[in-house]
């Protein structure tokens, strides 16, 4: 690991009703937290712990952590994702590194889910594999939940009509 390279610390719990206490931590927890973001770049280098938020009641449980990282070169914008942390034992693609999704547990008739799958809580510590101090870079966390029914499955169900074909269910 490069000791110049930032290391970014990721935190994601599921506990609905609880405020983040956010200490003396700077900006950087304040925006991990969604408050209204500075004009400026905050820059957010060793040990911040940033609690981006949890599962709430009616959400289903966390698949994965995400970080998008974003830079420009030559004129040209580039994106990647990295899986950062994932719930259950599933591993990368040898090829690809893409960590396969978790298995739907969606009912259509009925338009609910479980929570078989997925975890209440993910953590890691991550650190930028091609980070490149010369490079200026944007990131940010994406989490993504287990599967559920979408909005409109819902309202046709409670309806009593049939689930629209024009968007997934």
């Amino acid at each position: 690991m490069d000791p110049g390279a930032p290391v970014r610390r990721l935190g994601l719990r599921r506990r609905p009703g609880r405020r983040p206490r956010l200490g003396g931590q700077g900006l950087c927890r304040w925006h991990a937290h969604g408050r209204r973001p500075s004009r400026r770049p905050v820059r957010c280098d060793r040990a911040h712990l940033g609690r981006l938020g949890g599962e709430g009641p009616e959400s289903g449980s966390l698949d994965r952590i995400q970080i998008v990282k974003g830079w420009t070169r030559d004129g040209q914008s580039f994106e990647k994702v990295y899986d950062v942390v994932w719930s259950g034992d599933r591993e990368p693609e040898p090829g690809t590194g893409q960590v396969p999704p978790v298995p739907s547990t969606v009912d259509l008739t009925t338009a609910t889910y479980t929570n078989e799958h997925g975890a209440t809580e993910l953590m890691k510590v991550w650190t930028d594999p091609d980070f490149d101090p010369g490079q200026h870079a944007f990131y940010y966390a994406r989490v993504l939940e287990i599967p559920t029914p979408r909005w409109t499955t819902v309202q046709a169900v409670r309806l009593g009509v049939d689930i629209p074909d024009v968007v997934p269910a």
